[in-house]
Order: C-alpha cells, then sequence, then structure tokens
C-alpha cells in the first residue's frame, strides 16, 4: 500500500515537471515595433502633391485631411493610398493656398501591424521650378553656382549626395566638394510655405569620356493601375536618373538605386515618353528612350 501511495505522489509531482518545457510559440504580434515612416520624399509638382516612398520593409499608407480656416480645424481623414518602397502617388484633387495635413504609417507586410502616424502639412501653391543652373569652378574642388528659378523662392538647398552642402536665401552659392562626393548636386527651391519644388540635379567635374554607358533593353508591364518601366543594367552602375517627357523636353522624375521604376497610371489609358540614365563617378550616360503605353 505504501508502495502504491509512493508511487502516485512521484507520478504527481512530474507530471507539472513535464510542462514546464520550452515553449516553439512564434513571437507574440504585440511584441514587434514598426518604426514612423521617415523615408519618404513630397514635394509640390504641376499636378498637386507628390510622394515618394523610398522604404522596401513596410506598405506606406497615405491619408489626407483640409483645414476649414472659418472653424479652425481639420475635416475627417481620407484614406488615398498605400504605396511600396520605390513607388510614386501624386494627390492630383488639391487647390491653390489651401493647407492639407497628410498623415502617414507604416505597415508590417506580414502581421499587419500598424505604426505612430507621421504629418505632413503642406499648403500647396504653384511649384517653384529651377529653370537653370550655371556652374563655375574654383580652385580646390569648389564650385560656385548660380541658379534661376521660375518665380521668387524663399530658400535654396543643395545636397552632394546625401550631405547637406549649401542652404542659402540667395541665387548664387559655392559648395566644397570632398574627395568623396560623386560631383552631382541635387538642388532644392523652397517657396513661402516651406514647400519643396521639384529637385534639379546637376552633374559636374565630370569628362565626357568618361561617361557610363546607358541602361539597355528597357521594357514596361502594367497592372491594376500601376506601370513599371525595367531595363538592364550595364556593368558597374548602380544608380540611375528617370525622365518624362513633358511638351518638348524631357524632365527629371526621379533618382534610383534599383533597375525599374514603378508609377501609378490609373484606369484610362495613355501613352507617355520616358528616358532613362546612368549615373556614374559624377558623369551621366545618354538617355535611353522607351514609349510606354497603360494600361
Amino acid at each position: 500500500m505504501r508502495t502504491t501511495l509512493r508511487l502516485l505522489i512521484a507520478a504527481l509531482l512530474i507530471v507539472p515537471l513535464l510542462s514546464c518545457g520550452k515553449k516553439t510559440e512564434p513571437v507574440v504580434k504585440k511584441y514587434i515595433e514598426v518604426p514612423v515612416p521617415s523615408e519618404y520624399e513630397i514635394f509640390n509638382t504641376r499636378e498637386g502633391v507628390m510622394f515618394r516612398s523610398g522604404q522596401s520593409s513596410y506598405l506606406l499608407h497615405i491619408s489626407r485631411a483640409e483645414y476649414d480656416p472659418e472653424c479652425g480645424c481639420l475635416s475627417e481623414y481620407k484614406p488615398l493610398t498605400s504605396m511600396k518602397g520605390g513607388e510614386v502617388f501624386t494627390d492630383t484633387d488639391v487647390a491653390e493656398n489651401v493647407r492639407y495635413v497628410y498623415k502617414l504609417r507604416n505597415e508590417h507586410i506580414p502581421y499587419k501591424i500598424l505604426s505612430d502616424e507621421a504629418r505632413e502639412v503642406v499648403i500647396y501653391a504653384e511649384p517653384i521650378f529651377i529653370e537653370s543652373v550655371q556652374a563655375s569652378e574654383l580652385p580646390g574642388r569648389r564650385y560656385t553656382f548660380e541658379v534661376e528659378t521660375n518665380r521668387p523662392f524663399e530658400r535654396l538647398i543643395a545636397f552632394a549626395g546625401d550631405r547637406k552642402a549649401a542652404s542659402t536665401i540667395e541665387d548664387e552659392f559655392t559648395v566644397n566638394f570632398t574627395e568623396t562626393d560623386t560631383g552631382t548636386l541635387t538642388i532644392y527651391a523652397y517657396d513661402e510655405y516651406g514647400n519643396a519644388g521639384e529637385p534639379k540635379v546637376v552633374s559636374i567635374f565630370a569628362e565626357g569620356g568618361n561617361k557610363p554607358d546607358a541602361p539597355f533593353s528597357l521594357k514596361t508591364i502594367s497592372a491594376e493601375g500601376k506601370t513599371t518601366i525595367s531595363w538592364m543594367e550595364p556593368e558597374g552602375v548602380w544608380l540611375y536618373n528617370v525622365y518624362r517627357m513633358k511638351g518638348d523636353a524631357y524632365e527629371y522624375v526621379t533618382r534610383v538605386d534599383l533597375p525599374y521604376y514603378m508609377f501609378r497610371t490609373g484606369d484610362e489609358p495613355g501613352c507617355s515618353m520616358f528616358a532613362v540614365s546612368s549615373l556614374k563617378n559624377g558623369a551621366e550616360s545618354e538617355k535611353t528612350v522607351i514609349e510606354v503605353c497603360y494600361p
């Protein structure tokens, strides 16, 4: 009898121990932190307010509210779009001198978890365009730039790669290029509301004989209101400028570090001329042109 009782007590002690083994459950979703959106660009264009997503890990959700000066309040937020990395979206339903508040949130794609909000306030106005840039060489990898815009600006900001190289209220400024700079300068003109116009890209101190080969074998595919232009990469090239025909000239659209460019076209059929060039060591290749028809 005592032996049976001892065996029963031992069994009761072992059962809880067996249930305390290592768990193999997945990480609880609530512990996944999704960062607030930061890798994006926003600026005014002739068509409206343009967003460009530079992130690849998350889906970027954009919604918009409109400020009513009479009540001093915002309208309800209206969802506009969801963007993947490399995509471009333009909010065309805008009016001059109206204040809009854009709410941006990242979404963790597998788990559908949303980040906290980032907000951008934009008063839409006729965008400032940099019509021309004159560069003059100075000793020691220094250059003076004289900028002409389509209307007065509040400030010019110039970037040499990711480095802020100049910030000025004058239409003429000097940049000291470092040994690691490629010689490509990107200039933004800001209006009185703090809105950036479309960027102007200038390539300097690059000899013509050192131009990289142009992208080749361009092709397009359209589906679900989106069109993708892709191309084959020349050897040693990883950076590209994308242009779109406006009127009788190609205008700069964006710079990408992957051999494709995706944009929204909507459901209406149409055709546009695009061009893509390669960038390497501050030099830009000839443009490769393609006609894009959609949907």
